[in-house]
């Protein structure tokens, strides 16, 4: 949950510093430049959520909410660190494609964690968890408040960056510590078993 808040406040503070209004229309100088570079998300989004449906990455959850996490920091870091519309189209591409493994890596772990009776509860929990987060990116990163928009942009950045590799480190030292008999018995991990079938 807490990479889940980090990923979704710091796309929050991208999108209301960066691609509105400021920082891209700055460096894209005209519109139709403008428009194919917010576009190449959308692009890598769909590639994204096509691949996270295969049967090879569909039960690899942890895989798909992780490495979706790193593509989206990385991309926004990129945005902020590298002033070329070109090169954040690019970066757009990997950072939707990122976007939307992520999205499915969250839906399948829902259902695969939550009992069916409680999956509603769930659903309204976690969005609940995503308008807070959303609005509070969206009020971090009002441009100039604290800081001017490319400055924003490079700390959400960081900040999904952070997040993302603090879960892998979690990750790791879950499946390194030994199993004691006062410990309970761990879940079935998707990442560590592909033999699980994808949720419907």
């Amino acid at each position: 949950m807490p990479l889940l808040i980090l990923i979704m406040v710091s796309t929050s503070i991208e999108a209301v510093a960066v691609a509105g209004v400021f920082w891209l229309r700055q460096l894209s100088g005209t519109d139709t430049l403008y428009g194919l570079v917010l576009s190449c998300w959308a692009i890598g989004s769909i590639i994204g959520a096509y691949l996270a449906g295969t049967k090879r990455l569909g039960p690899r959850t942890l895989f798909l909410i992780v490495g979706g996490g790193l593509c989206m920091a990385l991309a926004i870091l990129t945005e902020g660190l590298v002033p070329i519309a070109v090169a954040i189209g690019a970066a757009f591409v990997v950072g939707g494609l990122g976007n939307g493994t992520h999205n499915v890596g969250v839906r399948n772990l829902i259902f695969q964690q939550i009992p069916k009776a409680h999956v509603g509860s769930a659903w309204a929990y976690y969005r609940m968890l995503t308008s807070t987060s959303v609005a509070i990116g969206y009020v971090v990163g009002t441009p100039r408040t604290p800081a001017d928009a490319q400055s924003m942009v490079v700390i959400a950045g960081a900040c999904a960056l952070a997040g993302v590799l603090v879960a892998i480190a979690a990750l790791h030292l879950r499946h390194r510590k030994p199993n004691t008999q006062d410990s309970p018995a761990p879940e079935q991990d998707p990442d560590l078993d592909p033999a699980i079938p994808e949720p419907h």
